[in-house]
């Protein structure tokens, strides 16, 4: 048929919904939203939308704005004592980007990073994060979708259980840092190397140091060359197999 007429059926999770209403179809035909086609009836999740004769990139809409992201799925899996997040994106509106969220509770999230979103899009797009300051046990990470107006969405939340053999530390000080000198006690310690890594919460790796140490040696002092910018970093300390990691204030200067 050299015209078709076509009847359209839309339909989105509530997640991707977040508080829309009023549900519509619009359609976009390369350089702006066409109105609505009238005629149309929709639920509180679907759209049916009849007498379609153009077939460029349709969404649904509701509450006078468009769905930003249609985020087709996000998965989190383990990856050697680190967090590996990928999703992908069917379709994106006016978008920032992504502030990836980290909980230990299911209900007390931190920024942990963002990833840059590509404004507007109506190709498949994915996307990975790795947080290489992975929590031990069970964490729950989710997306917090940004528009460049300020608008957000919320993915579903996912969980990953981690084993990771720790080890004993006592306590850092001074935490904050306000000096270049950290005092790190441990509880045991057979002797030997102990590894220690900076992490910025975006798992950007800031310093790394190997200090030799003695056994049932409890004090260890590191010693920084330059401090990188103030606020909040995650300090990994490794050793004889255990692994440790704990928030670091950098004050400022």
């Amino acid at each position: 048929q050299s015209n078709p007429v076509v009847t359209i059926s839309m339909a989105a999770s509530a997640a991707e919904l977040g508080g829309l209403a009023e549900l519509v179809g619009q359609r976009w035909n390369g350089t702006s939203w066409d109105a609505p086609l009238a005629g149309q009836t929709s639920t509180a999740s679907t759209v049916i939308i009849p007498n379609v004769t153009e077939f460029s990139p349709w969404i649904i809409s509701g509450n006078m704005s468009t769905l930003p992201v249609e985020l087709v799925s996000f998965e989190v899996k383990e990856d050697k004592e680190q967090v590996v997040l990928a999703w992908e994106t069917a379709m994106e509106k006016n978008n920032q980007g992504f502030y990836i969220q980290r909980s230990s509770n299911a209900k007390d999230f931190e920024n942990i990073g963002f990833v840059k979103g590509n404004g507007d899009s109506f190709e498949r797009i994915n996307y990975t994060f790795t947080d290489k300051g992975a929590l031990n046990g069970t964490s729950y990470y989710r997306l917090q979708q940004v528009d460049f107006d300020g608008k957000t969405e919320f993915s579903a939340i996912k969980s990953v259980k981690l084993q990771i053999n720790t080890m004993e530390l006592n306590r850092l000080y001074p935490n904050p840092l306000t000096g270049t000198q950290l005092s790190i006690e441990l509880l045991e310690n057979p002797g030997g190397n102990l590894h220690i890594s900076l992490f910025s919460l975006q798992g950007e790796l800031m310093m790394q140091e190997v200090l030799s140490t003695e056994a049932e040696q409890e004090l260890v002092t590191l010693k920084f060359d330059q401090l990188p910018d103030a606020g909040l970093y995650i300090l990994q300390l490794q050793m004889a197999g255990k692994k440790i990691q704990k928030k670091l204030y950098i004050a400022d200067k």
